[in-house]
């Protein structure tokens, strides 16, 4: 409805543009007519009045159909490269949402999601997320950690591609009710064959995404790391980049607060030779 009624007044908007314009030159000409009209030059052009009237009226003509047929071709282009969605009617909103991803000095890794929501409906007792883990081991699936009573797949996909998860609460939530929990992972030692990024979705109005990165210096390749938005995770142009860094204890902590709805947030970095040699391949630069 909100989008019907967006259209509506842009049409209305030009529609409102166009015929303040036009009166305006029906009524410039109708005064200049009624000043000729009454004025010794009027008189004193004789034959050559007609012809001049005619002209001026149709440039008036001209001036004005040029004018709407631009204004309609500047509408017609605004509706292909129009890139809002439908309207949103979410039930959760989504308060913090952290993303944990740690690697030790013993080369063990870690990954973990804690959300805090506020419901904004009534009899809410799951949180629907995806993830995708880009490693060889698709085996390993997500477990319950705090305030969460199991963890259901929902949509299981192969290597490469999302996997949609249940996470059930511990209690059911009503409009209004606000809720912190979180879901990690067992131990993944595949994880040098996988590709080097954390990224986070919006699919709910988010007001904001933690990213905290542990990865020590010998299994990356510098201290650059870059923060992206994107279309997707799988984009391959970003809206945008950012350079940042780990810091001297290998730690990158990035906060996006109030990010825009429906969009993809991600860190990336790169492995060192000896991670990618000891995986057999080279990741590429763009993680």
């Amino acid at each position: 409805m909100a989008t019907k009624l967006k259209d509506w007044a842009g049409q209305a908007g030009l529609q409102w543009v166009f015929g303040v314009l036009l009166t305006w030159l029906v009524s410039a000409s109708s005064t200049a007519a009624l000043i000729a009209a009454s004025d010794d030059l009027w008189q004193r052009l004789g034959e050559t009045r007609w012809p001049l009237s005619v002209a001026a009226g149709s440039a008036a003509g001209l001036i004005a159909t040029r004018l709407a047929g631009a204004l309609r071709k500047g509408r017609d282009r605004g509706v292909i490269y129009d890139s809002s969605y439908p309207e949103c009617d979410p039930k959760f909103e989504v308060l913090e949402r952290i993303n944990r991803y740690a690697i030790s000095d013993s080369g063990e890794f870690e990954y973990s999601r804690r959300y805090r929501v506020r419901a904004m409906k009534d009899r809410l007792s799951s949180f629907t997320d995806r993830y995708i883990w880009t490693g060889t081991d698709t085996d390993l699936k997500p477990r319950p950690g705090d305030n969460v009573a199991q963890v259901d797949i929902s949509h299981d996909t192969t290597l490469g591609e999302q996997t949609w998860i249940d996470i059930v609460f511990e209690r059911r939530l009503n409009a209004g009710d606000e809720y912190e929990f979180e879901v990690h992972w067992p131990p993944m030692p595949d994880w040098p064959r996988s590709r080097p990024f954390l990224s986070s979705s919006t699919r709910e109005p988010t007001h904001r995404i933690v990213f905290e990165v542990t990865v020590p210096q010998r299994f990356r390749r510098g201290r650059r790391a870059w923060f992206e938005v994107l279309r997707a995770v799988d984009e391959a142009d970003p809206f945008t980049t950012d350079e940042c860094e780990f810091d001297a204890g290998g730690r990158l902590w990035v906060v996006r607060d109030l990010p825009k709805l429906y969009h993809c947030y991600r860190v990336r970095w790169q492995w060192s030779p000896a991670v990618a040699d000891a995986a057999g391949f080279w990741p590429s630069s763009d993680g």
